[in-house]
């Protein structure tokens, strides 16, 4: 499969999102795995795509993995193919032959990627993006209004992909930089992101195997600051892989309806709800000044006394989807619906931070478990407890309805002590 028609594939914008001020996390702790400087030693390369002949089945895709010796991103004749290493289309998985070999069923608007196998890694380009995937988009994106995929054409005759050896990624430890949400609006805020975690992150080696995931979104509403966002990442002593957010998404002129989904979930889990209570509040304030994942867990956190202070305890709904439209309503022990009040007006005003403003599920599991910091949440609603409630045990339930109408609702039973 070597020879003339192979073309190097990148996708415009294959990064996604990325960074919240800041945030970085380190996989695991202990001594990082040795690392070498990563420009010197870089593998800058592409997946090779062996274009169609007009030849080749259109219903199935092959190509092989293979070590790239000589780092030139073509499978040339001297060079192996790797065994077990797993390749897929996102609906089905493939495990290359002895000869480094795939094969799996071939569709419209596909992405074919392959997992990078231990000690190996996968190319990047000339901002550090880890490049592993294919997309298949024969006609390309529909007419957008920030451009898309250009047309792919043909099934390719083969999609070949490159790994070069590398100790970086032989420990089974890992040190990873995650960060989430850049959501740069305008060039200013570009320089913002590039002043601040990116140079961070530059002056740092430690995270050169396992490199960079960034979640969430990597512009605001904005696209055209995507480019000069992305490129960022040149300044990572690593590569960079993206999980995109919905705000990377050009969707103006594509009816969207989303709608959120935890794994191997069936779509009905939408929401948590919890209690806000001074009890809460004070264990908040004792540890939030602690290291994540030191603080003891709070003992009974659906317990909430009867001599609460009026207004100071609150039924609180963190409700995933809850966008500006959303609506979220609460009934107590089988009475009338009340309307809840969202945490944050989302009116331009600064966010309301603090334990008053948190989603106590969110902040018990960071505080005892380890994670980030959850002092406020543009989806969080609360609702005040009726302050006649008598001792013993209560049910709240609680109706979110998102801005497409869909309803989900949930239940929580919580008591009332002396």
């Amino acid at each position: 499969m070597s020879g003339s028609g192979h073309r190097h594939h990148g996708l415009p914008g294959s990064g996604g999102p990325v960074l919240a001020a800041g945030t970085m996390l380190s996989a695991s702790a202990g001594a990082a795995p040795t690392q070498t400087d990563w420009e010197a030693g870089a593998y800058r390369g592409a997946v090779d795509v062996v274009e169609s002949n007009g030849a080749n089945n259109q219903d199935s895709l092959q190509g092989v993995v293979f070590d790239d010796t000589n780092k030139n991103s073509v499978l040339d004749g001297n060079e192996r193919g790797l065994n077990g290493a797993e390749v897929s289309n996102g609906r089905k998985i493939a495990t290359t032959d002895a000869k480094g070999s795939y094969e799996l069923p071939a569709f419209e608007n596909m992405t074919v990627f392959v997992t990078q196998p231990r000690g190996y890694q996968v190319p990047i380009d000339e901002n550090n993006v880890a490049q592993f995937f294919y997309n298949y988009l024969p006609e390309g994106s529909p007419q957008l209004t920030y451009g898309g995929i250009a047309p792919t054409g043909q099934l390719p005759q083969a999609v070949n992909f490159p790994l070069t050896a590398s100790k970086l990624t032989q420990s089974p430890e890992q040190h990873c930089a995650i960060g989430a949400d850049i959501q740069t609006y305008n060039q200013k805020e570009v320089e913002f992101a590039r002043n601040g975690v990116f140079t961070d992150l530059a002056a740092r080696q430690d995270y050169a195997g396992c490199g960079a995931l960034f979640i969430g979104d990597l512009v605001g509403d904005d696209l055209s600051v995507f480019d000069q966002t992305r490129e960022l990442t040149s300044m990572l002593n690593g590569p960079a892989r993206f999980l995109p957010g919905v705000l990377t998404l050009d969707i103006k002129n594509m009816l969207v309806t989303e709608r959120f989904t935890t794994r191997g979930g069936d779509g009905s889990d939408q929401m948590v709800l919890s209690l806000n209570t001074s009890k809460y509040r004070a264990w908040y304030a004792e540890n939030i000044t602690k290291p994540r994942s030191s603080a003891e867990e709070l003992e009974n956190p659906l317990e909430v006394s009867r001599d609460e202070p009026a207004e100071q305890a609150w039924l609180t709904t963190n409700f995933w989807m809850g966008s500006t439209g959303s609506t979220v309503e609460a009934a107590i022990d089988g009475g009338g619906p009340v309307v809840a009040s969202r945490t944050q007006q989302l009116r331009g005003e600064d966010p309301l931070i603090g334990a008053e403003y948190s989603d106590p599920v969110a902040i018990m599991e960071q505080f005892v478990h380890g994670g980030g910091l959850a002092d406020r949440s543009m989806h969080l609603w609360r609702l005040a407890l009726p302050a006649d409630l008598e001792v013993g045990e209560h049910t709240a339930k609680v109706t979110s309805t998102d801005v497409h109408g869909r309803k989900f609702t949930e239940t929580l039973v919580f008591e009332v002590t002396k």
